[in-house]
């Protein structure tokens, strides 16, 4: 059965103005835009395209109310946060189904994004400013990596939301003594999945997938995997946002680190190793701000999340999301008689 919003529950979430000063309004210009389902074309809703007016007007608001608001007490503010924590869990069903018609990702994808959003409210880990501006993350297979265990990995890092994360595994290194073994143990699991030029030409071979799928309506693609990716091709510069995987091969740990931190952005990464010594000494070379050790994820509430180079600044989650909200000031007492 195929949902719509008018399977929406609570229908006051459905909102088609901008909140600016505690007011549901169009923009000031009369501007507009459609909303489409990705996965259908179909029109969802059509939107206010805020523009400079409406962003000035809602600064002001925003400026004046916190004129009051920074007298509120740290114990009210985390009753508040727990209220809206707790209202984004009461209707988590209606709000995953909107994010996966808006941005055409599954339920279950939905689910998680509610929930993970709404854990950063339980902890009051709220900021002034901090900037995620993208990221490439390397994905490094050493050979004495758990094959299994690596794939699954790969699986996780590169194909939640179908590749459409700010931390997705986007450049694959696979070391040489195992990359035939790791790219079909890669292509039996991806054969199992259900629903590019540039690298053709550069001597990429695809060897499952790489077409869009016709069969409906919205934007599809194959789940693709391409051996023999070269550091010339488009995909080891910028970020494929998709579920493409291109695997590269390399010999040394000295050649990989050389080709992972090859890149403007350092917003997170992945290692894939049995050795402790190794993992240790990858993940202080890699110029990320995250690293995840044999696993897929590297968000949680409780961890700091943020990159360097031309990833942006500061953190979110943490303590250190805590330090971004908050302002230092300096008392210099004279004490003496």
């Amino acid at each position: 059965m195929q949902l719509s919003l008018n399977d929406v529950q609570r229908k006051d979430l459905l909102q088609t103005r901008g909140l600016i000063n505690g007011e549901w309004v169009d923009a000031i210009s009369g501007s507009c835009f459609d909303v489409l389902d990705p996965a259908s074309l179909n029109k969802l809703a059509t939107l206010p395209e805020m523009g400079k007016e409406d962003t000035e007007k809602a600064i002001e608001a925003a400026h004046t109310a916190f004129a009051t608001f920074k007298k509120t007490s740290s114990r009210q503010r985390a009753r508040w946060l727990r209220k809206w924590n707790d209202l984004c869990l009461e209707h988590l069903e209606d709000l995953a189904l909107i994010l996966s018609l808006e941005k055409g990702k599954t339920i279950a994808e939905g689910r998680a994004e509610v929930t993970y959003g709404a854990s950063f409210l339980e902890c009051a880990t709220l900021k002034k400013l901090s900037l995620e501006l993208g990221g490439n993350s390397p994905f490094i297979v050493f050979d004495d990596a758990n094959i299994d265990r690596a794939v699954d990995a790969l699986l996780m890092a590169k194909f939640r939301n179908s590749g459409q994360t700010c931390v997705t595994a986007n450049r694959i290194f696979v070391q040489v003594g195992i990359y035939d073994e790791f790219t079909q143990a890669l292509l039996r699991k991806m054969k199992g999945f259900t629903v590019g030029p540039d690298a053709k030409r550069l001597g990429g071979n695809v060897l499952w997938g790489g077409a869009p799928i016709t069969d409906y309506s919205g934007y599809f693609i194959q789940p693709t995997l391409i051996t023999n990716m070269q550091k010339e091709m488009l995909t080891t510069r910028e970020e494929v946002f998709a579920p493409v995987v291109g695997l590269y091969k390399f010999s040394t740990e000295e050649e990989v680190l050389e080709l992972a931190n090859d890149c403007e952005v350092g917003l997170g990464s992945f290692v894939m190793t049995e050795s402790i010594a190794r993992s240790w000494r990858v993940a202080e070379a890699l110029e990320v701000g995250m690293v995840g050790i044999n696993v897929g994820v590297l968000c949680a509430c409780e961890s700091p999340f943020g990159g360097v180079k031309e990833s942006g600044y500061g953190r979110e989650g943490g303590s250190s999301g805590i330090d971004e909200y908050m302002t230092v000031k300096s008392m210099l007492i004279d004490i003496s008689e």
